[in-house]
């Protein structure tokens, strides 16, 4: 399970390799709560053939599982459309996770996915005050997703929704937040320079705070 977590995570910060590594790793002693996680992963990666074979396994699988049908399958899907460049068909897609977009366990790192992926594809539709809702909803539940990449994330989605909204003001405070978790992450992490050079370009201070814990 951690294996496909730290898939997921990697699939999230751009590195292909090693997600193809944990996900190896995790299949080799695979469970039914790995499993979605894993093929969300490959999704996320952009590696689709390889997620669309998983998706219809676990469909297969368990037909009736309330939880799979109405929050991880719809979101195996989304990202899948997001991959492919279908914004649209990731809302419709993800539509069948309202219900439950908020369930899962009570402390995850995968919870609240179908929020964040909503969020992305309302914003490559160009329905940037939509897309601040959803980031701005996963936030509000942010104690539930533990020390999951999804807070980082998300602070980073909202600067760039806000600046689309020329919403100065809110669009600092979440770079800030986002550069002040990342103070001291890897100095050549692509994401950590872009959010940096997009923070300069806004014209917001350095971050001397973080989110608070």
């Amino acid at each position: 399970m951690w294996q496909a977590h730290a898939a997921l995570r990697e699939a999230e910060l751009g590195d292909p390799v090693a997600v193809e590594h944990d996900i190896s790793a995790a299949l080799k002693s695979s469970s039914e709560t790995a499993d979605p996680v894993a093929a969300l992963a490959l999704a996320r990666a952009g590696k689709i053939t390889k997620a669309e074979v998983m998706a219809k396994s676990l469909t297969r699988e368990a037909p009736t599982d309330t939880l799979l049908n109405g929050y991880w399958l719809p979101s195996i899907r989304g990202a899948i459309d997001l991959a492919n460049g279908k914004s649209a068909a990731a809302l419709n897609d993800l539509e069948p996770t309202i219900p439950y977009e908020t369930g899962g366990y009570p402390i995850a790192l995968d919870t609240l996915y179908p929020l964040y992926l909503r969020g992305l594809a309302l914003i490559a539709q160009r329905h940037a005050t939509e897309a601040a809702q959803e980031f701005e909803k996963l936030l509000k539940y942010r104690g539930r997703l533990a020390n999951s990449h999804l807070v980082p994330l998300t602070l980073l989605q909202l600067g760039r929704t806000y600046t689309v909204l020329a919403d100065h003001s809110k669009a600092c405070e979440r770079y800030e937040q986002f550069l002040g978790l990342w103070k001291e992450a890897d100095p050549d992490s692509r994401m950590l320079q872009q959010a940096r050079a997009e923070s300069n370009a806004s014209g917001c201070r350095s971050p001397t705070t973080s989110l608070g814990h």
